[in-house]
């Protein structure tokens, strides 16, 4: 069993109505499983949060799991999601989601709010399990 890499901080963000970045992290192509953990600190409800992935270092981001996704129990690639799902996370609050990104060169973490803004944290690990 491979050692998991955790994320090098925690990244911390303020979301607004337009679809806003929380962190961006290279996986490097390895990348097989991420463990995250989203954490709502303002008041403000989530109105979408999405996972991007990019294929190579020029590539765009294209979207991977988003918004009711994570309500989808049949996605292969969500292993796992809190029952407080990320996409409608009110405040204060957290969820927790396992997702597969093998291959993936980077990940993309994005959350927006349908008014108003609010602090967002993510916090998680990496394997290439």
């Amino acid at each position: 069993m491979n050692r998991p890499d955790q994320f090098e901080t925690d990244a911390v963000a303020t979301v607004t109505t337009a679809a806003t970045t929380i962190l961006e992290r290279t996986v490097g192509g390895v990348g097989g499983v991420i463990c995250f953990e989203v954490q709502n600190e303002g008041a403000v409800a989530l109105n979408g949060f999405d996972l991007q992935i990019k294929a190579h270092p020029a590539g765009a981001w294209s979207n991977y799991l988003t918004d009711t996704d994570f309500d989808d129990a049949n996605n292969a690639n969500l292993f796992f999601v809190t029952v407080t799902r990320p996409h409608t996370l009110a405040g204060p609050a957290k969820a927790v989601a396992t997702v597969r990104v093998q291959g993936a060169y980077a990940v993309r973490f994005r959350a927006h709010v349908a008014s108003g803004t609010t602090t967002v944290s993510i916090r998680g690990t990496t394997t290439d399990q």
